[in-house]
This record gives C-alpha cells, structure tokens and sequence, in this order.
C-alpha cells in the first residue's frame, strides 16, 4: 500500500509522537508496592504494619530497561504500640540513615508514612485503606541518590 507524500508525513510524525509519548512513560518508570502485613505471633496489634517496603524506579539506558530497587526492613527496636498509635521505623538496607516511619492511628483507622534521609525530611503520605495508602507511598519511587541494588529485567 502507498500513501501520498503528505500522508506519508502525517503518519511518520504520528509514529514520532507516539514513541515520544511511549518513551515519557517508559522512562522513567515507576512502580507502586503493595506489602504484605507483618505478622508476630502473639502481637496481633501489629498486623497494621508492612513486613517491609520496597521503592523502584526504572528507566531505558542505551535501549535497555535499568531497574533500581531499594528494600526496607523494620527496625523492630523502633516499635510503638500505645492505644491510640502504633508505629514502626523501616531501615534502608544499604543505608540505615534512609527511613521510612509508619504510623498507624487506632482511632481513625489510617495510616501516615515519611521518608527521610540523613534527618532530612524527603516526603509523607496518609491514606486510609491499606493498598490505596501503600501504592501512594511507594509510587515516589527512588529518590535522587538512594542507596539501591540494579536488578537485571529482561
């Protein structure tokens, strides 16, 4: 099939556009975490709280798909269960100076999250339904410099 040479234009830039438009949502990608609830036997109270967090971010590099990828642990240590509150500090694994603090409020049923490097507050979130809340606190991705591990995706 042949197509005059202004159509021909017209589709070209259309298939411009479009791989302009794919590539803006490739690159980077992000990617949103739903964790599991951490469970302790004989502490059901803490079943508001993640196992762990994860953040990623991707990105095509010279037409490859780079993945980073940086876990987060509970320091249980950090745990705080009151009647109101209960709270938990995640640790970088690469880095312990990056947290992640999550709170939950027996009162209101919501939780709160912050991430913070080096005391530096990086951001926060709320949300009140477990996967709603954990999607926006993990859709930020990585951040600028965060310690990560470059996983191989094919």
């Amino acid at each position: 099939m042949s197509f005059d040479s202004e159509t021909a234009k017209t589709i070209n830039n259309a298939q411009t556009n479009l791989n302009t438009t794919i590539q803006s949502h490739v690159d980077p990608c992000l990617h949103m975490f739903v964790p599991n609830r951490l469970h302790i036997a004989g502490h059901p109270a803490i079943d508001v709280l993640p196992v762990d967090i994860v953040f990623a971010k991707s990105k095509v590099q010279n037409g490859k798909v780079v993945t980073g990828a940086a876990l987060y642990t509970p320091d249980l240590a950090t745990v705080v269960l009151d009647t109101k509150l209960i709270a938990l500090k995640y640790r970088n694994t690469l880095d312990s100076s990056w947290v992640v603090v999550v709170e939950y409020d027996s009162e209101t049923k919501s939780w709160k999250a912050t991430k913070s490097a080096y005391g530096k507050l990086l951001f926060y979130s709320f949300g009140n339904t477990w996967e709603g809340f954990f999607k926006h606190v993990t859709l930020p991705g990585l951040q600028n410099g965060e310690p990560c591990a470059f996983l191989d995706v094919p």
